[in-house]
């Protein structure tokens, strides 16, 4: 993953916890960006 698009990713979480703080799907969304983080070491 280059980092153009972590950085994308990182600033949607951020709009999702500002629309949403307490959703499944942003703690899930959260959870799969590390999963990515952890699959490309």
């Amino acid at each position: 993953m280059n980092a153009k698009v972590e950085i994308i990713l990182l600033q949607k979480t951020k709009e999702q916890h500002r629309i949403n703080l307490n959703s499944a799907n942003t703690v899930g969304f959260a959870e799969n960006i590390l999963l990515i983080k952890k699959q490309n070491k």
